[in-house]
């Protein structure tokens, strides 16, 4: 008897006499590695705030990263374009179906990004000399005012 109050006892005292973490969580775990180790907790309901004249540091808590776009600039314009043959071979040819369209700006580029034809329009059509090029996925960027209008994938046999 006596022996089971003791064990009663030291139970009662480990368990709400020491604390670790003064955290409520829904989940956690702990993480290794070859860095060290790490306890993490998510839904904390207590967290700790320390200020200071450099700043603030929050324990206990997750701060959302949030991204919002600052402007958005929305194209009004609307372009009558052909671009064939789509997939091509030696030659690409654009064809323009408006009369205020002539002066346009095009761009192709592969697919890491890297420019490698770019020219202006000046007529109802366009011809770009691809047979150089690799059998590849290029992108052809079209332009009015420095301003992306319209964007086509473009295949190369």
């Amino acid at each position: 008897m006596k022996t089971t109050i003791i064990f009663f006892g030291l139970l009662f005292g480990i368990v709400f006499g020491s604390s670790a973490q003064d955290a409520l969580s829904s989940v956690g775990g702990d993480g290794t590695g070859t860095g060290g180790s790490e306890a993490f907790a998510v839904g904390l309901v207590v967290f700790t705030e320390v200020t200071g004249p450099g700043g603030s540091a929050s324990q206990g808590i997750e701060h959302a990263n949030e991204i919002f776009p600052v402007s958005v600039q929305e194209t009004e314009y609307v372009l009558t374009l052909n671009v064939f043959p789509n997939p091509t071979t030696n030659q690409l040819l654009m064809q323009v179906l408006q009369a205020d369209s002539f002066n346009l700006q095009y761009e192709l580029s592969d697919a890491q990004g890297k420019r490698l034809l770019d020219g202006n329009t000046t007529s109802s059509q366009t011809v770009l000399n691809t047979s150089a090029l690799p059998v590849g996925v290029y992108f052809l960027n079209i332009f009015k005012n420095n301003q992306s209008i319209r964007t086509f994938k473009i295949i190369k046999n």
